[in-house]
C-alpha cells in the first residue's frame, strides 16, 4: 500500500510555527492528518473550531478532503480582532498635522 507524507502547520501564537511531519496510508483525509498528528490534544482550543479553519496550501478546504503526497495541512487561528473595524479605527484616527512633513513613497 502507498503511503503519503504530509505535513501539518499551526502557528499557536504570532511568529510561532509548530510543523509536525506526517506519514499517512493512500486515500488519507485532512481529518485523518489532523487526528494523527496529536496536534487537538496539545492546543485543545483548536476542538471547537478546527473543522471550519484547515487548508491545503492556503485554500480553505473540508476535512474530508482526501490528501496527495506532499500536501501542507494548514490549521488557522481565529482571527482576534475584525478586520473591518481595526480598518474603520485607523480612519477615524487623525493623521499627521503637518502633511508637509510626510514623505513619499
Amino acid at each position: 500500500m502507498a503511503e503519503l507524507r504530509v505535513d501539518l502547520v499551526y502557528a499557536p501564537a504570532p511568529g510561532v510555527i509548530e510543523r509536525v511531519p506526517l506519514i499517512l496510508p493512500a486515500g488519507a483525509t485532512v481529518r485523518d492528518a489532523v487526528e494523527r498528528s496529536g496536534i487537538l490534544e496539545r492546543h485543545p482550543d483548536l476542538r471547537p473550531s478546527w473543522e471550519r479553519a484547515c487548508s491545503l496550501f492556503g485554500r480553505l478546504v473540508p476535512p474530508e478532503t482526501p490528501l496527495a503526497d506532499g500536501d501542507r495541512v494548514e490549521l488557522t487561528r481565529p482571527l482576534i480582532a475584525d478586520p473591518k473595524a481595526v480598518r474603520r479605527r485607523r480612519a477615524r484616527t487623525p493623521r499627521d498635522k503637518n502633511p508637509e512633513e510626510r514623505t513619499a513613497p
